[in-house]
């Protein structure tokens, strides 16, 4: 599969964190960490669905805001998150705001613990999910996060069903990360039978016929 074909999206909550529920619930969020660094190292180089505004807003928030004053995995994990944005900040992909207050979303997208702006940014990024058909579009979330499905629908006039990759849950997102290698398939003409492999060849009698699991080369390992 080509990486520019999908436009992945990060859960905004999995980001701009509810400061009472971390502190009552460290371990749990533990779990995020871990995952989202993992999202961090092998997704720098996909082009986001993320607005500037949702990126300053995601920064500006609880923790990544408090980045000077924090120290062990979370202060690494901030400092990771900066270090991302910049690398994709300019593959972002933008898209039309229309902060649509009457689309739904389920599981909710927009919390609780969110401030007026964060809020207006989701909706219009829901909203994108929900007029546009012709990007392939993945959001990605946290077991915590998320509901016993792996789609987001967004509801208005009609409900549309989106694809949900749960980092931490079975190995969906592992399997995603790995669509994306090249697979090298032997081509039949090659014996790849343990006869023909360079062991093989360096063990072999002198005066005897060696034939190489590569058809190309010639019985002293030269090219034919």
């Amino acid at each position: 599969m080509n990486k520019q074909n999908y436009l992945p999206t990060i859960d905004p909550s999995s980001i701009i964190w509810d400061e009472q529920n971390y502190n009552e619930n460290r371990l749990q969020y533990k779990s995020i960490l871990l995952s989202l660094a993992k999202l961090m190292d092998e997704m720098e180089n996909f082009a986001f669905l993320l607005s500037k505004e949702l990126q300053e807003e995601m920064i500006c928030n609880f923790p990544a805001s408090l980045c000077e004053r924090e120290e062990g995995d979370l202060w690494a994990i901030i400092y990771q998150l900066y270090d991302f944005f910049s690398k994709i900040g300019s593959n972002s992909f933008n898209y039309v705001k229309n902060d649509n207050g009457e689309l739904e979303s389920v599981p909710n997208q927009v919390k609780d613990h969110f401030n007026k702006r964060t809020c207006s940014e989701i909706q219009s990024l829901l909203n994108f999910y929900h007029i546009d058909d012709t990007k392939t579009k993945v959001y990605f979330s946290f077991e915590k996060l998320w509901n016993d499905s792996n789609e987001l629908i967004t509801k208005l006039e009609n409900d549309k069903k989106h694809r949900c990759i749960i980092i931490d849950r079975n190995n969906d997102f592992q399997e995603f990360i790995d669509s994306f290698i090249p697979i090298f398939e032997h081509k039949e003409k090659h014996d790849i039978s343990i006869y023909g492999n360079r062991e093989a060849w360096k063990n072999k009698k002198a005066g005897d016929e060696f034939i190489s699991q590569l058809s190309c080369l010639s019985d002293n390992g030269s090219q034919a």
